[in-house]
């Protein structure tokens, strides 16, 4: 396993779909992502480009430390996958806080 460093490209699907989460993390925490490569392994050797992507929503420790994470051999069906479970994770989090803490945060859903 090792950091993947995404084509710019990737880096563009990457933050949309991190920005799209943003009115769900903005009073809450700092959002990071990180994608890591698991390389495919055949008769003992690796293979560039043939292997799984692990996608992480990681919010900071003020919110807990979440990290929401989906792996998948295509990156951009892993950060959908991601994206789409940090918002239900994100939703129930923020249903459950005090209303006048989750006020601002709550508008994304209406």
């Amino acid at each position: 396993m090792k950091i993947y460093s995404p084509d710019p490209e990737e880096r563009a699907f990457l933050y949309q779909e991190a920005q799209a989460l943003e009115p769900l993390v903005k009073d809450l925490s700092s959002l990071t992502v990180v994608v890591e490569e698991f390389p495919q392994i055949k008769a003992g050797k690796a293979r560039k480009g043939q292997g799984l992507f692990r996608v992480s929503f990681v919010l900071g420790p003020e919110a807990g430390g979440m990290r929401i994470q989906a792996t998948d051999q295509n990156i951009y069906k892993a950060t959908m996958a991601a994206k789409n479970e940090a918002e239900k994770q994100l939703n129930a989090l923020v249903n459950a806080l005090p209303r006048t803490t989750a006020a601002s945060a709550s508008s994304y859903l209406h």
